[in-house]
């Protein structure tokens, strides 16, 4: 419903075979993003204003510690809540960025997608 907060959250678990100093040399960054559905044909209200029909309440972005011998429980684990503004359909996702800095001194960025994004129809009351 329009006005009522909904929970999303996200868990990171990385690979067993990445190496203990690629964890460290690894900074990451997880994200939550959200789009509502047809939003180029509505994205702006009466002032012409851009408005996105959401907010975020919460941490939305967490930087993680992946060089940790072993990481306090919820360590990988990002909470918020995001409140509609507006009825309609909305993705909501999370990705994590992968930020390396190699031998040379040049940075090799990865960005990976969640496999599934939440589709939320969002109604008025």
């Amino acid at each position: 419903d329009v006005g009522k907060p909904v929970d999303v959250s996200v868990s990171v678990d990385m690979a067993k075979w990445l190496s203990a100093d690629l964890k460290k040399r690894t900074k990451c960054v997880l994200s939550f993003y959200c789009a509502k559905q047809d939003s180029d044909k509505e994205n702006n209200d009466s002032s012409g204003k851009e408005n996105s029909g959401f907010v975020w309440i919460g941490q939305t972005r967490k930087n993680l510690r992946l060089g940790d011998a072993k990481p306090k429980d919820g360590a990988h684990d990002l909470h918020a809540k995001i409140m509609f503004l507006s009825k309609g359909d909305y993705f909501v996702s999370a990705c994590l960025t992968l930020c390396e800095v190699d031998e040379n001194d040049s940075a090799i960025k990865e960005v990976w997608w969640a496999d599934k994004a939440a589709k939320l129809s969002v109604s008025k009351r």
